[in-house]
């Protein structure tokens, strides 16, 4: 019930605070969503009690939360580590803490052990992932191959970014794996769609009419 009506007032307030700042209307767009996870805090409540028992399954709910804090925090310390971004560099050494130091709070013996063990190996897998995926990462240019001063009709993305820098040749800013398509278009009315694949920092583009 204490999370239930502290989200219930905290979340309303906090859009309504940015609303006079924002040109979209906060509340319509995000807070539908926010209230269903406000809802989720009856059985989340209820699950977080069971932790204070202290047993090996209280280990194991507590390691939901620890293991979303650790991934969160090492994905963001890495990425920000990648970009020299300093302040999301402590925020991710701050989830990563809290995520370690919830199994000191409130586990102890073979329960702390289990606990631990689980988050660390989460963090250290997902640290590997994310190093790859920013070492795999880049830039690819790619030249249209056709005369005429093209721009870009639509697009569609997954984990790849296209943005054109002249009339016939666009960028494709890109992670370890990803795909998208873009559809392009001149003067003259002809159009051509751009299939782009990313596998393993490899970029491959195909063309069709």
């Amino acid at each position: 019930m204490k999370c239930f009506v502290f989200f219930l007032i905290s979340q309303p307030l906090i859009y309504l605070i940015q609303q006079p700042f924002a040109s979209d209307n906060l509340l319509q767009l995000y807070y539908g969503k926010w209230f269903i996870i406000t809802l989720l805090t009856f059985p989340g409540g209820i699950l977080a009690f069971f932790i204070k028992r202290k047993e090996i399954w209280s280990a194991l709910i507590l390691a939901v939360a620890g293991v979303f804090l650790g991934v969160t925090g090492i994905g963001r310390f890495l990425n920000a580590a990648f970009e020299g971004n300093v302040s999301f560099i402590v925020d991710g050494l701050f989830f990563a803490a809290v995520a370690v130091l919830l199994g000191f709070i409130f586990c102890d013996g073979k329960k702390r052990v289990l606990y631990l063990s689980i988050v660390l190996a989460s963090m250290i897998g997902f640290g590997g992932y994310t190093i790859c995926d920013n070492a795999s990462s880049g830039t690819y240019e790619y030249d249209i191959e056709h005369e005429g001063k093209w721009s870009m009709q639509v697009g569609t993305y997954d984990r790849v970014n296209v943005a054109f820098i002249d009339d016939d040749t666009f960028t494709i800013e890109h992670g370890r794996k990803g795909s998208g398509d873009i559809t392009v278009c001149n003067e003259e009315g002809d159009v051509i769609r751009y299939i782009i694949t990313v596998k393993g920092g490899e970029v491959t583009v195909t063309e069709s009419k």
